[in-house]
């Protein structure tokens, strides 16, 4: 239970409030008339308790990845985020990723430029990343991209494919916090200016680890 379990309650919570209220208005009176104004308010008083317990739940792994970058997507408890960078020259699409689950997870990235104008004919790369996420893991993928001297400096947009599969089955939820779900979720990446806009084919996306569940407290992300 999530996120989405408290919009079901909240829903809940509102809508036996109302039927409570609305049986208390003084008028006649039929069989159904006080199961309504005693059920209404008990339903919401459990619904408002199942929130406020959710709500206050404590994490059995640390949310490395909403620490260190900010608000994240999730697709079946497989959770990423999408930013891009500049080393030496070359620009990098870094996606963070972490496992909600304890047990291992399978992810399956896959980014595909979406010009803002239909008319425009898509000018880079289809990006793909294949995650093999450990228990609880965080981490962070990178992939060098070349970017056309059109698009530096500029905002692009993305459109992500994700998929997610648990080979040992789903096992315990970790982290209760979880983020927004998507079907197929967009990105907005700002690529920097003077970056190469030609790489070699050998190029291939990088899959780094930083911590997994039974590791030591991570001190700090590499930059």
């Amino acid at each position: 239970m999530g996120e989405s379990t408290k919009v079901i309650l909240s829903l809940i919570l509102g809508i036996a409030g109302v039927v409570g209220a609305i049986a208390w208005i003084p008028g006649p009176t039929d069989p159904l008339t006080w199961p309504l104004r005693i059920g209404g308010p008990v339903v919401a008083l459990l619904a408002l308790g199942m929130i406020i317990k959710l709500q206050f739940r404590s994490d059995l792994a640390f949310d490395y990845l909403r620490k260190h970058q900010g608000d994240y997507q999730n697709h079946h408890d497989f959770c990423f985020t999408c930013e891009s960078t500049a080393v030496d020259g070359i620009a990098y699409v870094e996606v963070g990723f972490q496992n909600q689950r304890d047990e291992q997870c399978l992810g399956h990235l896959q980014l595909r430029h979406f010009p803002e104008r239909w008319q425009d004919v898509p000018t880079l790369d289809v990006i793909e990343f294949e995650i093999d996420c450990a228990p609880a893991a965080y981490g962070l993928a990178t992939c060098a991209v070349a970017v056309p001297k059109k698009l530096q400096g500029k905002y692009q947009r993305f459109r992500i494919r994700a998929s997610a599969e648990f080979p040992n089955g789903t096992g315990r939820k970790l982290r209760f916090y979880d983020g927004i779900f998507a079907r197929v979720p967009t990105w907005m990446l700002e690529f920097p200016v003077d970056v190469a806009d030609d790489l070699p084919d050998s190029a291939q996306p990088e899959i780094q680890t930083l911590w997994k569940l039974g590791d030591s407290p991570l001190e700090s992300v590499p930059s």
